[in-house]
């Protein structure tokens, strides 16, 4: 049981420092979060509106899918011109779930930590995943929620346990919300 315990811290371990050894390469590189200043385009509602009248907005704004628009209202209305740092935490929190997500599902599936390892430290240090990590956009948000939606699907099959489940389309129904295949079909 020790050993396996044992096992388990190092595996977190090589998750946090793969994840944090990239992440702050990428930022002595110049890479930094880009969030307020993303906010351009047909996929945002006015930044304004967002901050006074949140809900209201997402009811009758029916051109983009409102999952990015609360994200970016909430961190608005909670933190004004310092909303960056929130949407900086969302994705960087997500990002890490990711890595240990895929470092969990890598181990399982192939039975080597070895290549868990070298999976997840390809995925943390490859440029794609950093810029859209970066980046204020639904590609970050998407891919997160379909790789956990996975790895529940994993645990579902593997324990039969209905919490995972249920974990599993409750994520594919929010990445519904995000892709907006339901605000296509809304009147």
């Amino acid at each position: 049981m020790t050993a396996a315990l044992a096992r388990n811290r190092l595996d977190v371990s090589l998750v946090a420092v793969l994840y944090l050894a990239s992440t702050l390469l990428y930022a002595v590189l110049g890479v930094h979060f880009d969030g307020l200043g993303a906010m351009v385009g047909m996929q945002f509602i006015d930044p304004e509106l967002l901050k006074e009248r949140l809900f209201e907005s997402l009811w009758y704004y029916h051109a983009s899918p409102p999952g990015l628009n609360l994200i970016a209202g909430i961190g608005l209305k909670l933190f004004g011109q310092q909303a960056d740092w929130f949407y900086n935490a969302c994705f960087h929190i997500l990002g890490l779930l990711v890595t240990g997500a895929v470092y969990l599902l890598t181990w399982k599936l192939s039975a080597s930590r070895v290549a868990a390892g070298i999976t997840t430290g390809l995925l943390v240090f490859s440029p794609q995943f950093v810029l859209y990590e970066n980046w204020l956009f639904y590609s970050f948000p998407s891919m997160a929620l379909l790789t956990l939606a996975t790895f529940a699907l994993y645990k579902f099959a593997e324990t039969g346990s209905q919490r995972w489940c249920v974990g599993m389309f409750a994520m594919l129904g929010i990445l519904l919300v995000f892709l907006g295949v339901a605000a296509e079909i809304s009147p």
